[in-house]
Formats: C-alpha cells, sequence, structure tokens
C-alpha cells in the first residue's frame, strides 16, 4: 500500500513518507491534503504542522498560490485556510503598516493569517479597535493626578477642586473607553474562535499547537500532518497530537538534518532523535518517494547508492542547463594549498586558500555576472561563510550578489540551485561535524546540473562516507589534484557545453 493510500484509509493509523532531495515532497503534501479534504466524512479540519515559521510559511504561500484540486482536478476556491502563529503577533490594521505587495510570499501569508481574518470581519461589522484613544485618556488622566496630589501638598484647594472635577470627567471617559475595548477584545476573541471553528486547514508550527487559541478552541482534528518531520525532536512533534487525530502523517527524510541540539549530552542521550526515526525503528512502514527531478543522474548516483540503497531514480528533466555552465558538471578539486585556521574568540573555522578558490571560479564567469546565475556556495562553517563572502566582495563589489547566495549546510536544507559550489573547509586530519554524513547528503543533493565540491582529500577521507564518496569521484574522473585554480581553470571550467 503506497504512502497516500494508507494515509486515506478510514483504519486510525501513522502513516510515515520519506522525501529524499528533489522528490517533489511539498507536491507529496498538497497532493495529499487534496485528496484528503476530498473525502466526504471529513468533519473535522486538518491541522498542517512543521517545526519552523519559515517551513510552515512555504506550505502556506504554496497552498494559497495554488490552491488544491477536486475529485475532477480542478482547482477549489471553498478551501477556508487559516495560519496560526507568529505573524498575528503584529497588529495588521490598514491605517498601521502598509500591506506586502501583491504576488509576494509575505502576502500570501498575511491573507489567511488568523489576525488578518478575523480583523477583516470586525472591519466589515464596522467594528475597530482604537487602544490610542484608550491610552491618550489614561496619560492624560495620570498627569491630572499628578498635579492633583501636587496641589494638596500646596495646599491649594481652590485649584485642587478644580483637577477634581477634571479628574472624575477623565475617570468617566477612560471607563467608557476601558469598557469599549473590554468588549472589543471580547469580540475579537469570539471572532478567533469562529474563524477556527470554520477552518477547512489550519496551518502552524509544532509549538505554535499549543497556543491559547488553538486550546482553547477545545477541537479534535481528523488528520494532523507533521511536514519536516525529522527537524524535530520528539517532544516538540507529540504536541499537536494532544488533538486526538484519528490520522497522523509524518513527511521528512531521516537521511537529511535533524533537529539543531546544542547540548552534547543531550545528543548522546538521543534527545534529538525525531519521531519520525523512534517510529521507523521501532516497526513501522516507512513509503519512500523513489524519483527525484532534481538533479542529472551523474549527480544523483552517489547519494542513490549510499543514502538510498539504490533506489532513488531520476526522471528526465525538461529545462535545459543555463549556456553559463561549464562542460564539467561534477567534480571534486583536491586543493593541496588548503590550511583551515581558527580564532581565538571563536569555535568556527574558516579557510582563506578556499575562499578564494570560490572567489577565481566565479570570476571564471565574467561575462555572465549580474545575470541570476543561481549558484550556491554551501560551506560547513559560519566562518567560511563569512570568508567567502569577503573575498567575493574584495574581488566583485556587490555584483556577486545577483549571482551567488552563500550559506551554511543548514541553511541550504529544502534548497536548490543550478550550480553548488562546496567548500569543506577542513584540513588538518580532523573533520569534525562533518562526520555527520547527512551533512555531506544535503550539501550534494541541491545541485541541478553542477556540482564542484573543494577540500583537503586527505582530511576528508578519514571518515568512511567521505572516503567512499571520493573513491566515486575517482571512479567517475572527476577528482583533480591542484595546488591553485590556475592550473586547473583552462581544463574544467571552459564555458560551453
Amino acid at each position: 500500500m503506497c504512502g497516500a493510500s494508507q494515509a486515506l484509509s478510514p483504519i486510525p493509523e501513522i502513516t510515515l513518507i520519506q522525501g529524499p532531495p528533489g522528490t517533489g515532497k511539498t507536491h507529496t503534501l498538497m497532493c495529499l491534503l487534496s485528496l484528503i479534504l476530498q473525502k466526504s466524512d471529513i468533519a473535522r479540519p486538518v491541522l498542517v504542522c512543521t517545526p519552523s515559521n519559515a517551513a510552515i510559511d512555504e506550505i502556506v504561500t504554496r497552498a494559497v498560490r495554488d490552491g488544491f484540486i477536486d475529485y475532477r482536478g480542478e482547482r477549489r476556491t471553498d478551501v477556508k485556510l487559516v495560519r496560526v502563529g507568529n505573524r498575528e503577533k503584529d497588529k495588521l490594521e490598514f491605517k498601521q503598516r502598509g500591506q506586502p505587495e501583491r504576488g509576494t510570499p509575505a502576502s500570501e501569508i498575511v491573507r489567511v493569517s488568523l489576525q488578518e481574518l478575523v480583523i477583516r470581519q470586525l472591519l466589515g461589522q464596522g467594528l475597530q479597535e482604537d487602544r490610542a484613544a484608550l491610552n491618550t485618556i489614561r496619560k492624560k488622566l495620570d498627569k491630572i493626578e499628578g498635579k492633583l496630589g501636587w496641589a494638596h501638598r500646596k495646599g491649594d484647594k481652590i485649584g485642587a477642586e478644580q483637577l477634581e472635577k477634571e479628574r472624575t470627567v477623565a475617570l468617566g471617559i477612560f471607563n467608557r473607553e476601558k469598557t469599549t475595548t473590554a468588549l472589543f477584545a471580547e469580540k475579537k476573541r469570539l471572532t478567533e474562535f469562529d474563524v477556527l471553528l470554520s477552518a477547512d486547514v489550519i496551518f502552524c508550527t509544532l509549538s505554535g499547537a499549543a497556543c491559547k487559541c488553538m486550546e482553547k478552541l477545545g477541537r479534535n482534528f481528523e488528520y494532523v500532518v507533521i511536514d519536516e518531520a525529522c527537524q524535530a525532536v520528539e517532544l516538540t512533534a507529540l504536541i499537536p497530537l494532544q488533538y486526538h487525530a484519528r490520522k497522523v502523517v509524518l513527511i521528512g527524510d531521516p537521511q537529511q538534518l535533524p533537529a539543531t541540539t546544542f547540548s552534547d549530552t543531550a545528543v548522546k542521550a538521543n534527545y534529538n532523535r525525531s519521531l519520525f526515526e523512534r517510529l521507523m525503528v521501532s516497526g513501522v512502514p516507512v513509503h519512500m518517494l523513489n524519483e527525484q527531478y532534481r538533479m542529472l543522474p551523474d549527480l544523483c548516483r552517489f547519494p542513490s547508492t549510499e543514502f538510498y540503497a539504490g533506489a532513488l531514480m531520476t526522471r528526465l528533466q525538461s529545462r535545459d542547463p543555463p549556456r553559463w555552465l561549464p562542460h564539467c558538471k561534477f567534480l571534486f578539486v583536491d586543493l593541496k594549498s588548503s590550511c583551515e585556521t581558527k580564532e581565538e574568540d571563536s569555535a568556527s573555522l574558516s579557510n582563506p586558500q578556499e575562499a578564494t578558490f570560490v572567489a577565481k571560479l566565479f570570476a571564471r564567469f565574467s561575462q555572465f555576472h549580474g545575470s541570476q546565475m543561481n549558484i550556491g556556495v554551501i560551506t560547513p562553517y559560519r566562518k567560511q561563510v563569512i570568508a567567502i563572502k569577503r573575498a567575493l566582495g574584495e574581488c566583485f563589489g556587490n555584483k556577486w550578489l545577483k549571482d551567488v547566495e552563500v550559506n551554511t549546510v543548514d541553511g541550504f536544507q529544502g534548497r536548490e540551485k543550478d550550480a553548488v559550489i562546496i567548500s569543506t573547509v577542513r584540513s588538518n586530519g580532523q573533520i569534525g561535524f562533518l562526520r555527520d554524513v547527512r551533512r555531506l547528503n544535503v550539501a550534494i543533493t541541491r545541485a541541478r546540473f553542477a556540482l564542484w565540491v573543494v577540500g583537503k582529500a586527505d582530511t576528508l577521507r578519514t571518515n568512511e562516507t567521505w572516503a567512499r564518496f571520493l573513491s566515486h569521484c575517482e571512479k567517475a574522473r572527476a577528482l583533480v589534484h591542484t595546488h591553485t585554480f590556475s592550473a586547473i581553470s583552462s581544463t574544467y571550467f571552459i564555458n560551453g557545453r
């Protein structure tokens, strides 16, 4: 039984769907939600959660832009979506803040945010919160109280009597405004309740599922769907399960980055293990999406073999590689001059030689600079991110910003680029947290058409997985040894396919 069929069956159970890189995990999630919403027996709303705001906002954006489909394959316009979470903390009043530009991800999210939907309903009823008036009269009352106290101390009876009259008037206005504000707050709470009660799909983070408005809703959910489930620790993933869902669907990939845990003790105690992984090792069947649409076959071959038992297959891409790409699409550069450095006041590492190599590689495509070449530069260390940005800035000013994004491996999870350059940094015989091979998997699976890795082969070979990757590069004739970029640039990085 495939993952979707199991998730849609009437039997209460948990479904695990593994989505390797490029397999269309988000598209699968949207299709699954469409099928769930088509079921006539769904009487309760669907709750969709992710560990982070960025991840849930991405899903909400897709849901608003692409919508859901009915059984005839036509787009539905009757699905009520609500985004509960951090965006509602910012008051979305038309008079107080400009609306995001139409068509931007922010505008899509604002349209279905709980606070926006509530305010829209209240404005439609001619109701509008005016805390400014309450604050103004409160300040005026405080000022009168201060003057009154001063008049009493001076023995100014006439002045005190006049101020007493002013205080009585101000206090009456304050009490009326306070009552009005309280009534508005109650109306707002009831409207919030009605909006959530009528929703078909509610989106929030895992921790957001414990917010007051969700708890006070007092409703159970037919379905709870958790995306990026392997990036959440078990306890966090349990939060939305308090609503007694009959069906739980966890979507993730245990072969990619886990939840971020800063305590070594917690890691040793398996605190960073996800609920997905616990259920998987406990024998719950895992349904893997095995067709990837991102990488060229040569780029997919190693991750498929190493991380997915050879089950990850490549579907041919309809898009042609960009014309700026050189003939070399896959290469590991063993940079013999690579030398890591560490500042005394920092735990992070950098590698000036590899940063310079990246800058010189980008310079090789000078005729295409500024054309949004869509290059990603990935490195495990934040100091190296800074070093690479500095090297690019010194050579090209701000021109490189249109073409290149530099970030850590964690920052690139879930992302993709036409070409990816990886700077591994380590060179002294130890590989640090590069030993977490899931970082290798994430790093080498971001590229659509070209992957270039620069590092020191002897250091990386101290790890078994990295050693297998280097052996794969050797067999593919994609491993080159050099001390400088110029020694290999004319051989491997000539433009044209």
